[in-house]
């Protein structure tokens, strides 16, 4: 499997995110190991993503489990982020530290929301939002994980 996996939700985090996507599909952008695309699936969500480096176990776990998925860069997908519209709800959950969320908040449709999920901390020692920073916003859903992460929306 890819890495370390940073964003442990438990059970009922999990469900909150289902509920608060609202039968959108959850775009994970940058699924690493695609567990959280997996477990959100068996909540009953709708989810896809894309992920610049996927190993052959990954695919194989995503295949397995029915998701769809697409390896690359966000700048190889700008029209199928921006016509997600109301359609799609943009997840980065604890993504690496670059411009590629910034990148791709620049793609999405004005319709689109998208949760940037991270430790308080790297609110402010990391510069992931770039431009989109004063636009977020913190909302609070059901459940935790295990490192206690906030959830911040960008509209």
């Amino acid at each position: 499997m890819l890495g370390i996996r940073f964003f442990q939700p438990d059970d009922e985090l999990l469900e909150s995110i289902v509920k608060y996507a609202n039968g959108r599909v959850i775009f994970d952008v940058g699924f690493g190991s695609g567990d959280l695309m997996i477990e959100l699936k068996n909540k009953g969500a709708r989810v896809s993503g894309i992920e610049m480096f996927v190993e052959d176990e990954v695919s194989f776990n995503l295949t397995m489990n029915g998701i769809a998925y697409m390896p690359g860069k966000v700048q190889n997908y700008p029209g199928l982020i921006r016509n997600l519209k109301d359609k799609g709800l943009l997840l980065f959950a604890r993504p690496c530290h670059s411009r590629f969320v910034e990148d791709c908040l620049d793609y999405k449709h004005s319709d689109t929301e998208a949760l940037y999920i991270t430790v308080p901390e790297n609110l402010e020692l990391y510069d992931d939002l770039g431009k989109y920073k004063k636009f977020a916003k913190q909302i609070s859903l059901e459940g935790t994980s295990l490192d206690n992460e906030i959830i911040m929306s960008i509209c």
